[in-house]
């Protein structure tokens, strides 16, 4: 793998070198040595002919490396990434993740080899809720979240979020809101303990 990584390198480096070589109709021979060391590639030789099936061999090679090297990594599994990394650094205890279960395996594979414990709840038909960090945040977890998020009460919603290291103040706003009832469309007029209200 080494050996291909360099002489991809090699021949990058050499390949422009090469194409003004034959533009301008300069022997090239001197360049024997280092094509002979690829044994895939045709050995060169002066005729500008075989150059250009050289420099066609190069392409191929260069494009054959640059696939192999240039590996797109999802977006969900970034986040993933970056959660992980926020777990170590002691910025949160407990993370929600949800992905499309399509990277559940990809997910659960990277938790695991990193020893961090971990639970799944579906969310819908397409998502994941992969939940992970402490392993006694967890097992508080596991008592509160029983059913879907959207039917959890207001104080699990409140005790979730607060876990999950969000915005208390915002947590309160919100608590107050679905304890009240209100959608926060009143714009105050509702009554008196309506948090819109000055």
């Amino acid at each position: 793998m080494l050996k291909t990584s360099f002489l991809g390198i090699a021949h990058l480096i050499y390949l422009p070198y090469l194409c003004a070589q034959l533009e301008t109709g300069r022997d090239t021979a001197h360049a024997r040595p280092i094509m002979n060391c690829n044994a895939t590639l045709c050995t060169f030789r002066s005729e500008k002919h075989v150059g250009t099936r050289l420099i066609a061999a190069l392409h191929s090679n260069l494009r054959t490396i640059k696939m192999r090297t240039t590996t797109t990594t999802p977006v969900e599994l970034k986040v993933l990434m970056n959660h992980i990394y926020e777990l170590h650094k002691g910025v949160r205890h407990m993370v929600l993740f949800t992905c499309n279960k399509k990277y559940s395996e990809q997910t659960i594979k990277r938790l695991e080899s990193q020893g961090i414990p971990y639970l799944l709840q579906p969310a819908g038909q397409q998502n994941l809720n992969v939940y992970f960090g402490r392993r006694e945040c967890l097992e508080a977890i596991r008592l509160i979240v029983t059913r879907p998020l959207n039917q959890l009460t207001p104080e699990e919603d409140f005790i979730l979020g607060a876990m999950l290291g969000y915005d208390l103040c915002a947590q309160c706003e919100r608590y107050c809101k679905r304890k009240n009832g209100c959608k926060g469309e009143c714009n105050g007029k509702c009554d008196s303990r309506c948090i819109n209200k000055n």
